[in-house]
């Protein structure tokens, strides 16, 4: 995705603010008795939530420590 506007693709919280969005679209639809665009919105947010996850998962992993580095801090080799 391209960055436009104040919409960061890198962030993970421009995901949250889409599937708040949607969230909110599949409450009003199914106010108004609407079951198959409420399937096309759950498919979407199934989609959202993922890359969501992934997002999130990404840095925290990168940001912990590597247990050989760790062994090798101590003098073992």
């Amino acid at each position: 995705m391209k960055r436009k506007w104040n919409v960061d693709p890198e962030d993970p919280d421009m995901y949250l603010r889409l599937i708040d969005k949607l969230e909110g679209c599949t409450y009003f639809l199914d106010c108004l008795d609407e079951p198959e665009t409420i399937e096309i919105l759950n498919a979407l947010k199934k989609k959202y939530y993922k890359l969501y996850f992934k997002s999130i998962k990404t840095p925290y992993e990168s940001t912990l420590p590597n247990p050989r580095e760790s062994q090798r801090c101590r003098g073992n080799p």
